[in-house]
C-alpha cells in the first residue's frame, strides 16, 4: 500500500558541480496541497526541477508512488503520473487553446473527452478555443498551462509561481482553480511567492532558506509562527 503519493529523501541537486539544494527531505500525501516557501534563491524552484527529473539527484532519493527513482526522467515520471507546469514558457504560443490542449493529452486516445473536461473546470478556456495562446490574458495563459498539465490525469501536479505577475483578484482565481484540482483527487506541490493566498489552500509547508528545509508544519502553524510572521508578513511580534 503507497502511503505517501511524493517522498524525498535528504535530496540534494544544483547545476554541475553547484549546490543548490542540501538534503531536503519532504513528502506529500494523497489529495494534499503543499506548499513550499521561502526567499529568492532558496532553491525552491530547483527542488522541483529535481523532482520531475530536469536536474540529476546528487545525493538522496525520490519515491513517487511507491517507486523509489535513483535517476528520475521527466518522460518516466510523466508516464507514471507526475506533471509540471514551469513559471514561464509553459504553453505553446503559436498554437490555439484546443492545440495545446491536445499536445498535452499526446498519450490519450479519448482526447476529445479530456478537453471536454478542461473546458468545464476552466470555461474561461472554452470561448477561445480557436484562438492562438498568444493572445490570452496573462491569467488565461496558466489557466492554460494547468489545463494542459491534467490531461493525462496526474496524481500528482507541481506548480511553479503560477501566481507569478498577475493582479490580485486573478491570483485567487488561480488559487480557487488550485484547490478544484485537488478536490478532483490530484495532490500538489506548489512553489509559491504569495504566501498568504498560498497558505489558505495548503494543507501544510516547508519553507527553504539557503538550499535547506528550516521549518515544516501546518498550514495554520506556518502562518501562526512568530519568527516566519515577521519575515512574511510583517509583524512586529
Amino acid at each position: 500500500m503507497v502511503s505517501s503519493v511524493l517522498l524525498t529523501e535528504e535530496i540534494s541537486s544544483g547545476y554541475n558541480r553547484l549546490k543548490i539544494v542540501d538534503g531536503v527531505s519532504l513528502r506529500v500525501e494523497d489529495r494534499e496541497i503543499v506548499v513550499i516557501l521561502g526567499p529568492n534563491g532558496s532553491g525552491k524552484s530547483t527542488l522541483l526541477k529535481t523532482i520531475f527529473g530536469l536536474l540529476p539527484l546528487m545525493e538522496g532519493s525520490i519515491t513517487f508512488l511507491g517507486k523509489v527513482l535513483k535517476k528520475p526522467r521527466p518522460y518516466q515520471l510523466v508516464k507514471l503520473g507526475m506533471a509540471y507546469v514551469p513559471q514561464v514558457e509553459n504553453i505553446f504560443p503559436s498554437l490555439t487553446v484546443r492545440e495545446n490542449l491536445e499536445m498535452g493529452a499526446y498519450l490519450r486516445r479519448d482526447a476529445g473527452e479530456a478537453i471536454s473536461r478542461a473546458f468545464e473546470l476552466f470555461p474561461e478556456l472554452e470561448d477561445k478555443a480557436s484562438l492562438a495562446a498568444i493572445n490570452l490574458s496573462g491569467g488565461e495563459r496558466q489557466m492554460l498551462a494547468l489545463a494542459r498539465a491534467l490531461m493525462l490525469e496526474p496524481k500528482l501536479l507541481l506548480l511553479d509561481e503560477p501566481s507569478a505577475g498577475l493582479a490580485p483578484a486573478l491570483v485567487t482565481r488561480i488559487m480557487e482553480k488550485i484547490k478544484e484540482i485537488r478536490e478532483s483527487g490530484v495532490a500538489v506541490l506548489l512553489v509559491e511567492q504569495n504566501v498568504k493566498s498560498a497558505l489558505k489552500i495548503a494543507d501544510r509547508g516547508y519553507i527553504l532558506a539557503g538550499g535547506r528545509k528550516v521549518f515544516e508544519g501546518s498550514a495554520e502553524e506556518i502562518m501562526s509562527h512568530k519568527d516566519i510572521g515577521k519575515i512574511y508578513f510583517g509583524r512586529k511580534k
